[in-house]
């Protein structure tokens, strides 16, 4: 597996989601503090990835890419 921080802004996003609905779900005072000081405690948070995983996510954006690339015309 990869170990990486959470600096994806998507990544960032979605991780205040799932914590805020388990907020508003149990009222977790922990989770109240984590919201509460979000820009300190984001960085406690480790993102794990299988690294095939990952390979198969690069593997998808890559043809998504080639495809856009392949629809785009050009006016010379």
């Amino acid at each position: 597996v990869e170990l990486s921080l959470i600096e994806d802004s998507s990544d960032n996003k979605e991780l205040h989601k799932l914590i805020s609905n388990h907020y508003e779900y149990t009222r977790s005072p922990l989770a109240k503090r984590i919201l509460d000081n979000w820009n300190l405690e984001v960085n406690r948070f480790i993102k794990v990835m299988p690294i095939e995983y990952k390979k198969v996510l690069q593997e998808e954006k890559m043809e998504a890419l080639k495809k856009k690339i392949a629809n785009v015309e050009f006016d010379y």
